[in-house]
């Protein structure tokens, strides 16, 4: 299994590298990327000799930033190493988002690792995200490093509608097979959503309620006897309520430090139209994500 670690100018790749290294895919290696992105010109309408001071200001940004890169490369290779994943590094020049894209098609890496601020859904609507950008262009999974690992077990909420894209989510999961993860919480968020009648009949609601969490229940067990293959305890949870909202819940009561979700990379007119679970948890969420895509 190939990783490709995004690697920031300060210390966000730090839980990247700590979370990959813990969830122990079997046979990692490892490729870490700095991107160094380009330093902004200015415009042409400048005296000349304030040019050349520019000039000379420029080269001198971009050789402090050149030696950052290295540096931290180093660092985060130490780091894999230690944790054994065996990694090489490349340090490369363009926008982040880009340059981590092209390099898993690069690489064919199966999963790509980063640390991530929370800015929450104005700030990074507003100010850009590399995760949230990932989230919705790479070609694989992720994994969105909020916050360092601790040191207990790895408790884990995988969420799921039982839809075709979830089921194949599941399988790569499975197919990618992180050791590190002692306990599922397979959870499942549902509404009911009114019918035809314009009266509310409490008797009719219930009965279909129950007959819901009945057969989604059923589904979660069975996902949770295909996730025992991976050597962890699993156990499911219903709650009706809408998905984000109802993921929060289910993250808090388990006590999980991990959110599992799958995502399908809708455009922007379709998040602004229709909106994404997956993209708004990445946005907001407080919890480190693993996000599939088969």
């Amino acid at each position: 299994m190939k990783a490709l670690v995004g690697v920031d100018a300060g210390d966000g790749y730090v839980a990247a590298v700590q979370w990959l290294i813990r969830l122990d895919f079997q046979e990692c290696t490892a490729v870490a990327c700095h991107a160094i992105e380009p330093v902004t010109a200015l415009g042409p309408a400048i005296a000349p000799d304030f040019g050349a001071t520019y000039g000379l200001d420029i080269a001198r940004i971009e050789r402090a930033e050149k030696e950052r890169g290295e540096e931290v490369l180093t660092h985060a290779k130490l780091l894999l190493d230690e944790g054994g994943i065996p990694a090489e590094t490349t340090l490369v020049y363009g926008h982040p988002d880009d340059e981590l894209i092209r390099c898993d098609a690069e690489h064919c890496a199966d999963l790509i690792a980063i640390g991530c601020e929370q800015k929450g859904e104005f700030g990074s609507a507003v100010f850009g995200s590399v995760s949230r950008s990932l989230t919705s262009h790479a070609q694989s999974s992720l994994i969105v490093a909020k916050t360092r690992p601790s040191e207990g077990p790895i408790r884990a909420v995988f969420a799921t509608d039982h839809s075709e894209y979830a089921n194949r989510c599941l399988d790569e999961l499975i197919r990618l097979a992180p050791k590190g993860i002692t306990e599922y919480v397979v959870a499942s968020a549902y509404q009911i959503e009114g019918g035809r009648s314009r009266v509310a009949i409490p008797g009719l609601t219930a009965a279909v309620i129950d007959e819901a969490e009945r057969q989604i229940t059923e589904r979660n067990e069975a996902i949770c006897e295909r996730l025992s293959s991976l050597g962890a305890s699993a156990s499911s949870k219903v709650v009706q309520a809408q998905p984000v909202e109802g993921l929060r819940k289910v993250m808090e009561e388990s006590g999980a430090n991990l959110l599992i979700v799958g995502a399908k990379g809708h455009t922007a007119l379709e998040r602004f139209f229709v909106g994404s679970v997956t993209y708004r948890l990445v946005a907001e969420s407080k919890q480190t994500m693993l996000v599939l895509r088969p």
